[in-house]
């Protein structure tokens, strides 16, 4: 463990040392407030919502063979109950975004460490990524500027101004979004006082113009407890 921890701190040194020397370049003029956000990310999927999945996939199968009347190749492997947990840092500069992740991997007993996998950093003008591979130690320019998430996609569901709290010393309100693609919904706790144009979990431009989620759960309405993937906000100190 302690040798985990060595190579952990020398590869977030590392990418320290990238963004400075990524920003080594002439002044842009962008103005806005610089921020280091850690965001607690927490993916549950319980036995029993993975039983539901698999009698769903189960019943299925069944009915597909009754109606052709022949063999009908088996679903695909059965899902199970996971829970994951994951420690994401945010950096708002007034040039730049960054953010990398890394797993909770010192909660379990696992000798396989996967680490930090990529450190990105986006330019505020141009929305271009450049990518540092901490495995490789090879930075690479990614072609591709970053994606909004389609605006249709998430269907506003109601704004509750009375459920509020204090996030990273903003106040923040509750909004409900449900997403189209997956019938699920969406929580967020929002902030009028923070307006940035990308978000590393919910970048969904329409309502990045009217607020930023500080708190966001993603989950299955018939099953809030069982499925969900919750990111919480915190000011790194």
């Amino acid at each position: 463990m302690k040798e985990s921890y060595k190579i952990r701190t020398l590869v977030i040194l590392f990418a320290l040392g990238f963004v400075q020397l990524t920003e080594a370049q002439e002044p842009l003029k962008y103005n806005n407030s610089s921020a280091h956000f850690i965001i607690k990310d927490h993916w549950v999927m319980t036995q029993r919502f993975a039983d539901s999945i698999n009698f769903r996939e189960n019943e299925s199968h069944l009915r597909r063979v009754e109606a052709n009347n022949m063999p009908v190749p088996p679903p695909p492997p059965m899902a199970a109950a996971f829970d994951y947990k994951y420690s994401e840092h945010f950096l708002v500069q007034p040039e730049v975004f960054i953010f990398y992740k890394f797993p909770d991997e010192f909660k379990n007993d696992s000798i396989v460490s996967s680490g930090i996998s990529s450190i990105y950093r986006i330019d505020r003008i141009n929305n271009k990524m450049s990518v540092f591979n901490p495995r490789s130690f090879e930075t690479y320019d990614d072609r591709r500027v970053f994606d909004y998430k389609d605006d249709n996609r998430f269907k506003l569901v109601e704004e509750n101004r009375n459920q509020r709290r204090q996030i990273c010393g903003f106040d923040c309100y509750q909004v409900i979004v449900r997403d189209t693609n997956t019938n699920r919904l969406v929580e967020l706790y929002v902030t009028e006082e923070l307006l940035l144009e990308y978000h590393p979990v919910f970048n969904v431009k329409k309502y990045l113009t009217k607020y930023y989620p500080l708190y966001i759960k993603f989950y299955d309405p018939e099953f809030p407890n069982d499925y969900f993937r919750e990111y919480k906000f915190f000011k790194y100190k």
